[in-house]
């Protein structure tokens, strides 16, 4: 969770609204450029009536040691206590195309985790992933 690895300072009174799925994560692809590497995907809003949903996304790509960080730039986090404001601000109906850039991390291998908080600071999707980069 966020708060395990104290990245994202939880917010007083905090819900987790992971389940029932208010949105999904669809069609994942990691490219390599020279020096950056992007992750692109499909944020799916899943809800019954096509509620529009609106919050905060937070990516995270690790990298063995180091933690990288989008929207800031994709570059290496020292600050473990990020407001769930400053990710990247959305709001769908229906889908939302997600494009995050980060520095080419030195494994072939990564993982990324995405976040994605309500504008009061919920959790409504958290999901973990790895990916090979070539």
């Amino acid at each position: 969770s966020a708060s395990s690895l104290n990245i994202i300072a939880p917010v007083k009174g905090q819900k987790d609204l992971t389940s029932p799925a208010s949105i999904k994560i669809e069609d994942i692809k990691v490219n390599k450029g020279n020096e950056k590497v992007e992750l692109s995907f499909n944020l799916i809003n899943i809800t019954q009536d096509n509620n529009r949903v609106s919050g905060y996304i937070h990516i995270f790509l690790f990298d063995g040691n180091n933690y990288f960080h989008y929207p800031e730039g994709g570059d290496s986090i020292r600050n473990f206590s990020l407001n769930y404001t400053k990710g990247e601000s959305f709001a769908t109906s229906r889908f939302r195309p997600v494009t995050a850039k980060f520095d080419l991390p030195k494994t072939s291998t990564a993982m990324f985790k995405v976040f994605i908080f309500n504008r009061l600071g919920d959790i409504v999707h958290q999901q973990l992933f790895r990916e090979e980069i070539k």
